[in-house]
């Protein structure tokens, strides 16, 4: 997996909180959301990954769904993430 250098504080939302949170393996999405203390709205390009840098207006609850939401309106679709991230969330939801 790729290692960006982003400034202190960043966090990932959408599908790189998705990827992140359930660990999966899957291909990269080509947008990596990450929302930071004292960001304005700004967008970079590191290999084939678009990075979007958001303020911390953006932050969101730390809930599967919410990033999905998030993803969903901001990220594209990608459908292989989405399908792991519900079987995971189906599973979790299963043990609880």
């Amino acid at each position: 997996m790729w290692q960006l250098d982003l400034p202190t504080g960043a966090e990932p939302i959408g599908y790189r909180f998705l990827v992140e949170h359930f660990n999966l393996k899957t291909l990269p999405h080509y947008r990596w959301s990450y929302v930071g203390p004292r960001w304005e709205t700004k967008e970079f390009t590191y290999e084939a990954i678009v990075v979007h840098l958001y303020p911390k207006s953006y932050q969101i609850l730390p809930s599967p769904l919410c990033h999905l939401e998030f993803a969903l309106k901001y990220e594209g679709v990608n459908l292989l993430i989405i399908k792991q991230s519900f079987i995971r969330i189906g599973a979790c939801n299963s043990v609880c």
